[in-house]
């Protein structure tokens, strides 16, 4: 093949890459950079030009060590899968940090050195099963972990529709079935004539 155009240059000014590690884009067209080494994420546009810069180094809510796997859902909201804590960030279009997946051990849940994050709309039905029967999966997040006996996740996402307790209501919801507890069935598979 032949190479069509180049991004950037190497460097930790915005629109230089130090350690790109991995790509993602967005529903608004936009492309998505992991650096690995400059613990950001940069947001480009069609042209190359810089839009964004999420992340920045550092061990508080919202910084990052080592960003690898990157992924962006329909709604525009960023997944960095972040080795070094064993996290993986959650951010708004705007780049401001929701929340965060994961963290290091070996329960459910939890991560060792995440790589890889994939978003799927996809699927859903084989997941349902080990999810509280009131909450509704909308789509799913699966993030790779390179190291520890459990090398891929599903976190769930969507909106629970039954009764939260009343303030002071010490009795919580029952507790959903564990991930881990059986692997989900074998999706069924057509033949074409």
């Amino acid at each position: 093949g032949k190479l069509l155009r180049q991004l950037g240059k190497r460097g930790s000014r915005p629109g230089e890459f130090f350690q790109p590690t991995n790509l993602a884009f967005g529903p608004e067209g936009y492309l998505y950079v992991s650096d690995a080494l400059d613990a950001r994420v940069q947001k480009l546009d069609t042209q190359g030009n810089v839009v964004d810069v999420v992340g920045s180094r550092g061990m508080t809510l919202g910084q990052m060590i080592r960003p690898k796997g990157i992924a962006v859902d329909r709604a525009g909201r960023l997944y960095v899968a972040d080795a070094a804590p064993d996290s993986v960030q959650i951010y708004d279009r705007e780049g401001r940090y929701l929340l965060s997946l994961g963290g290091p051990g070996d329960e459910p849940g939890d991560l060792d050195l995440p790589a890889k994050v994939i978003i799927s709309y996809e699927g859903i039905e084989y997941f349902a099963q080990y999810a509280d029967p009131e909450f509704q999966i909308e789509y799913l997040v699966f993030v790779s972990s390179q190291l520890g006996p459990n090398k891929i996740r599903v976190y769930g996402f969507g909106t629970y529709l039954g009764q939260l307790p009343a303030e002071g209501d010490p009795s919580p919801p029952p507790p959903a079935p564990e991930a881990d507890a059986a692997p989900p069935p074998t999706p069924p598979t057509t033949a074409s004539a």
